[in-house]
């Protein structure tokens, strides 16, 4: 049961290079884009398509093989620490809240981004992450990708009752843009009318 819903989970890739890409325009930061871990590693051909992946994450990006947790944990510690990456992508699951910790402090002090992809099994444990977000596709009547994306939890702040905490987004190949839209499915006649959000290159 296990390996089953292990070979299920499919990482928000698409999503995980935009916030990459966003990281490596930032000057602050550093020139490359560090992925730890094999299991998304079968998702990254996609860095070489131009319809998904902006030149500058493929040709930025460093690939690290490890497979385990504790491998995974030493290397993106690592890296994390090297301050040498503009964004660290790491295939988490399998972390426990000691370790998310470990990978807390080590961003102290930096301006890396740190990006931990977990499958859905493993919402329950808990985390040190600053955010947590539960991401999952979402149905369209278009030709476009979407997903719903849920704040979990914001450390330090508590949202009001009426503060939105889930949106769906859409996705724009041909600009390598992201678009917040109303969730209208559901609406008999309903029309989205999307509004700019992210956007990359």
């Amino acid at each position: 049961a296990k390996a089953t819903r292990m070979a299920a989970w499919s990482p928000p890739l698409s999503l995980l290079i935009h916030l990459a890409g966003q990281a490596l325009h930032s000057p602050c930061r550093g020139l490359s884009a560090i992925w730890i871990g094999a299991s998304i590693w079968p998702y990254l051909p996609a860095l070489a398509t131009p319809a998904l992946s902006p030149s500058n994450v493929a040709e930025s990006s460093i690939f690290v093989r490890a497979r385990s947790a504790p491998e995974r944990l030493w290397a993106a510690d690592l890296a994390l620490r090297s301050r040498a990456g503009a964004a660290v992508i790491i295939d988490g699951s399998g972390f426990d809240l000691p370790a998310t910790r470990r990978l807390q402090l080590a961003c102290e002090g930096g301006s890396t981004l740190c990006l931990l992809a977990r499958p859905p099994w493993e919402a329950p444990l808990l985390s040190a992450a600053l955010t947590r977000w539960l991401i999952g596709p979402a149905p369209s009547t278009l030709p476009t990708r979407r997903w719903t994306v849920e704040l979990l939890r914001c450390k330090g702040l508590q949202p009001t009752a009426h503060t939105p905490r889930v949106w769906t987004l859409e996705r724009d190949h041909a600009t390598h843009s992201f678009c917040v839209v109303p969730d209208v499915l559901d609406r008999p006649g309903g029309t989205a009318a999307a509004s700019p959000a992210l956007r990359t290159g």
